[in-house]
């Protein structure tokens, strides 16, 4: 019976995780989050206990981690994402003496996307293009290669969305004021987006993987969507268009100069990125290496929501 330790239980990704390997059964689970209360008792399999993983702790026995924890923030500075991405992942690998697999839930914010061009796992670099959060998403990276552990998987998604996301869908409602859609980006703009489902099924195919050394996968839908047609999908409440106003590009200058004076803003110049550039993944080496198929699409996640409200 395989031993697995899911860190970031309480979030999005790491509940989803959870969930679909009680499903699977024969396997004993310790999901560890910092709330304290137990959100998955009666799950079979499933053992919870509260962790800050910040702070150094005692040994934890497992044969596998598929590390989902970390900070994903548009405002938070960089002493925050140090001490929950890269010092909270030190203090975890220092704690699994036996760990045979580790399996670490990136970002596809490691990647530049203001060239326009679709990146392939190797199109990462330190550049002034990244976000704070790229930054210190791309250090934890380099931090688990250097790990002495058997088989590391790092996988690189981008805008994960499904049901229970609490990050997604609240970024895009910061663009509605009132009866309109303040919409800061280009119409043709074509990006990549992760269903959650597509992602559980990338980390249980790492699970099973007899790949070894450090491997680093591309994780997302089979093809890109127009990023402008999914914002208005999903801000679409129950049919209803909301009439949209498009917002001119020199709204960078001044979110940038925000940014540098540390003032917060409902829109930051990440997510503008986002809809400002092509950000497309290219996924054939997670098709050719894993046997990743991106089952779950936009589409589907639309039809659960309408279905839900039935």
């Amino acid at each position: 019976m395989k031993s697995i330790l899911v860190t970031g239980a309480t979030g999005f990704i790491g509940a989803a995780v959870v969930k679909a390997l009680a499903d699977e059964g024969n396997m004993e689970i310790l999901a560890t989050g910092r709330t304290g209360t137990d959100p998955f008792e009666g799950l079979s399999g499933v053992r919870y206990f509260s962790s800050d993983l910040s702070i150094p702790g005692p040994p934890i026995d497992c044969e596998i981690c598929v590390h989902c924890a970390g900070l994903a923030s548009d405002n938070a500075g960089p002493l925050d994402f140090q001490k929950h991405n890269e010092t909270a992942t030190i203090n975890l690998l220092n704690r699994l003496p036996d760990c045979k697999k580790f399996i670490y839930v990136s970002s596809a914010s490691v990647y530049d996307f203001s060239d326009g061009k679709p990146k392939s796992e190797d199109d990462v670099k330190f550049s002034s293009g990244l976000s704070l959060y790229g930054i210190s998403k791309l250090s934890t990276e380099q931090l688990i290669c250097q790990a002495p552990i058997d088989q590391k998987f790092i996988l690189r998604p981008r805008a994960v969305y499904g049901r229970g996301d609490r990050q997604l869908l609240p970024r895009l409602r910061k663009m509605v004021k009132g009866p309109f859609i303040l919409y800061p980006g280009k119409r043709e703009v074509l990006g990549s987006l992760t269903h959650i489902n597509n992602l559980v099924q990338a980390i249980q195919l790492c699970i099973d993987s007899a790949l070894t050394g450090t491997q680093i996968f591309n994780i997302s839908d089979r093809t890109p969507y127009s990023v402008f047609k999914v914002c208005m999908a999903l801000l679409s409440e129950g049919g209803t268009k909301i009439p949209i106003s498009i917002i001119p590009d020199i709204l960078r200058p001044i979110l940038q100069l925000k940014e540098r004076l540390g003032l917060r803003s409902g829109v930051t110049v990440q997510s503008l990125n986002y809809l400002s550039f092509d950000s497309v993944l290219a996924i054939r080496k997670a098709e050719e290496l894993l046997n990743y198929k991106s089952e779950f699409s936009l589409d589907d996640f639309l039809k659960e929501k309408i279905e839900c409200k039935d």
